[in-house]
């Protein structure tokens, strides 16, 4: 069924695109009425060239030299561009115009202008969010992995893929982002902890949130408290904590609190210690040996067995 010219003009007419025909030299001859019900304009004043006056002045130069350039190659053109409305204000237009061949010869122009401004204000938007996520994610003092788990057949996760990671997961491991990114772990890290891997199988499975420490022999022996848990089917989330320093610390204090009792067991005095609510939680052999008391037995309040019952009340 062929379609004719009055059918074609109606439908061009009421599609909420904005459209228009030129001549071959770029004289427009026709718009439709979308283009003048945005722009509040007259086919008097905008027949020919005149469509310039609803140009970004600033912008017009570098549509005229691309239009121009199409002209003379018979190639279409495409471009985003602002336009402007009846309210004076500009939206950003993407403009396709595609090229009528007689022959090898062009012999018309059919221009649609689409507006994205909507789109455009989207994308930045969402450009902005990822950017300020990207910010926060990447200042973290926390090391962060997304992985996506890859299954075997019978559904169970025997390794994954890196999605994301920031830059103090990079610093605490070691490696860059962009030579690990999309690959599997095996194959970064052959020797991997197989605990782990089974922690991470565990999370995603289950959905439970995980929390393990372990000891990394290939980081000269760091010590990492992982807390783990889901990002999304068949992925999961890795916060990764140093906590070597952490370890150091109570290392050397319970080294420390093991001299002090070996020293505080030579000695011929009485000898106990408290934390600071004062509940006494350690004393040496001589203590019990005087009292008689079962080791341990002393501990918390348990010391009051040795006291005078007159005494205690004062």
């Amino acid at each position: 069924m062929q379609i004719r010219d009055a059918q074609l003009r109606a439908l061009a007419e009421n599609i909420p695109t904005l459209c228009w025909l030129a001549n071959a030299d770029g004289y427009i001859t026709w718009y439709n009425r979308g283009w003048y019900d945005y722009t509040g304009t007259t086919p008097g004043a905008m027949e020919g060239w005149g469509w310039q006056s609803v140009h970004d002045p600033q912008e017009l130069p570098h549509v005229l030299e691309r239009w121009r350039a199409c002209i003379a190659s018979g190639e279409p053109f495409e471009m985003v561009f602002p336009l402007k409305g009846r309210d004076g204000t500009f939206r950003s237009f993407l403009t396709r115009v595609q090229p009528s061949f007689d022959g090898e010869v062009v012999s018309a122009w059919f221009g649609v202008n689409t507006d994205i401004s909507g789109q455009l204000k989207a994308e930045q938007e969402l450009a902005a969010r990822e950017a300020s996520w990207s910010a926060v994610f990447n200042g973290m003092q926390e090391g962060f992995l997304i992985g996506e788990a890859i299954l075997d057949r019978d559904g169970r996760m025997d390794d994954f893929t890196i999605v994301q990671l920031n830059k103090a997961f990079e610093t605490q491991l070691g490696v860059s982002g962009a030579d690990v990114i999309g690959r599997r772990a095996r194959a970064i890290d052959p020797h991997m902890d197989e605990t782990i891997m089974r922690t991470y199988a565990h999370v995603v499975k289950t959905g439970d949130p995980v929390r393990v420490e372990y000891q990394a022999a290939e980081l000269n022996n760091r010590w990492f408290e992982a807390r783990v848990r889901t990002a999304g089917p068949n992925r999961f989330a890795v916060m990764l904590l140093d906590i070597t320093e952490l370890k150091n610390a109570a290392k050397m204090i319970s080294e420390r609190e093991e001299r002090f009792r070996s020293l505080a067991q030579s000695m011929p005095n009485h000898v106990w210690t408290a934390p600071p609510d004062g509940r006494l939680d350690w004393f040496n052999d001589r203590v019990y040996a005087y009292s008689g008391a079962p080791v341990g037995s002393l501990d918390g309040q348990g010391w009051a067995v040795m006291v005078h019952p007159g005494d205690i009340a004062a």
